[in-house]
């Protein structure tokens, strides 16, 4: 069992890892065993699934803007959400390399798609008028 070498893998609970191997060790000796190897379990990132032309029309924005003076950008209106869900409220835990090195590998990642049923906070925020009353709703 190589536990880079899939999404499954990455996500096989270290305390499974001997059942599966048919190995008669304990979780200590698998802990020490992959931390000896610089691998650590930590929380799978939640980003969005973006289609490639999403991700290069993303690069491309970057780019058009990156040579912004500070000034410009105060004059940006910046607006985001967030989303609260009824139900389960459960973390993803991935194996994957200490560090930063593999924190976004396609492997680490736990795709976010659109919410069906929930609660929205959304406001906006700007470096000339600060921040902006929250609006709150219901999802039908």
């Amino acid at each position: 069992m190589n536990v880079t070498s899939s999404k499954e893998n990455r996500r096989t609970p270290w305390v499974e890892i001997p059942s599966i191997l048919k190995w008669d060790i304990g979780l200590f000796a698998i802990r020490t065993a992959f931390k000896k190897e610089g691998f650590a379990r930590r929380i799978a990132r939640r980003k969005p699934d973006l289609s490639y032309t999403n991700q290069i029309a993303r690069l491309q924005w970057a780019i058009e803007y990156e040579d912004w003076t500070e000034d410009q950008w105060f004059s940006v209106v910046w607006s985001d959400e967030t989303w609260v869900k009824p139900g389960k409220h459960t973390k993803k835990w991935v194996t994957r390399k200490i560090g930063y090195e593999e924190e976004y590998h396609p492997d680490c990642i736990e795709a976010r798609y659109q919410r069906k049923i929930g609660w929205m906070f959304w406001s906006t925020i700007s470096g000339k008028y600060g921040r902006h009353k929250g609006l709150f709703w219901e999802k039908d």
